[in-house]
């Protein structure tokens, strides 16, 4: 049997585990920050500044002031981890009431690499149901929470999510973010909005896939203009987006009695 994603709510138990994951999550992103960075106008006005410092206050020749390149780079990076890392802590610690997970089961000896295994997605009413499931071991892998948004009536604002980097982004992260919206829309809100950033492309595509709509692209400056990151706000209509699952549903099982 293929191992199987649960999505569920958040359990105090489940503190430790999600923390994990976040930290680990967001750090995983450090590598792709990282090489932005490095090829930004910003790092050439940093090594010809460092040049220029070191040839005129410390007199050292211009031949060796080409040293200047990897110290800038190492400092770049320890700048980016720091930042990494910070966020890591603040998401970490952040309070979210409204919380979900990704719990996947699978067989104790699994050697096969993670990312390539084919997952099926079952409810916890499936999963309580099933006993070859419930005799797999379990993880979780996952975490996404949702709230009110802060500026738009009858909205909700989905952020934290987090994916175990050793199992695949893309099914997970659907798998969240559509219970997530199930919990919106069950609580009669009728749009949920987000952010992407520039270096988050796997999750930008997850929701343009569910059916997210680019509202309005805009940058954030970070250092001036030298370094700017574009974000993404997207959003989906929650009543059409279930109306459509249900209409294609009804679809699949009046094709399945034919």
């Amino acid at each position: 049997m293929k191992p199987v994603i649960c999505v569920r709510r958040y359990d105090d138990k489940d503190n430790y585990k999600v923390k994990e994951i976040i930290r680990n999550f967001v750090l995983s992103r450090f590598s792709a920050a990282f090489w932005f960075c490095i090829f930004r106008e910003i790092t050439l006005q940093l090594i010809v500044l460092a040049t220029a410092m070191f040839f005129i206050f410390f007199g050292i020749p211009l031949i060796y002031c080409i040293s200047s390149v990897p110290i800038v780079i190492i400092m770049i990076g320890i700048c980016v981890y720091a930042s990494h890392y910070n966020k890591a802590i603040e998401m970490s610690n952040m309070h979210t009431p409204i919380c979900f997970v990704a719990e996947v089961h699978e067989p104790f000896f699994l050697r096969l690499n993670k990312k390539e295994i084919e997952y099926s997605v079952m409810t916890e009413e499936e999963v309580a149901k099933n006993q070859e499931v419930r005799k797999m071991t379990k993880k979780i892998v996952g975490t996404v929470s949702i709230k009110n948004h802060n500026s738009l009536h009858d909205s909700a604002w989905l952020y934290r999510l987090a994916i175990d980097p050793d199992y695949p982004f893309n099914i997970i992260a659907k798998s969240l973010v559509e219970a997530a919206m199930k919990h919106a829309h069950q609580h009669h809100l009728y749009t949920c909005e987000t952010v992407s950033e520039e270096c988050h492309e796997d999750f930008r595509e997850v929701l343009l896939k569910i059916g997210f709509l680019i509202r309005q692209i805009y940058h954030k400056s970070i250092i001036g203009s030298s370094l700017r990151i574009m974000k993404a706000q997207m959003g989906i209509d929650l009543d059409k987006f279930f109306r459509n699952k249900k209409s294609s549903l009804d679809a699949k099982s009046d094709e399945q009695e034919y």
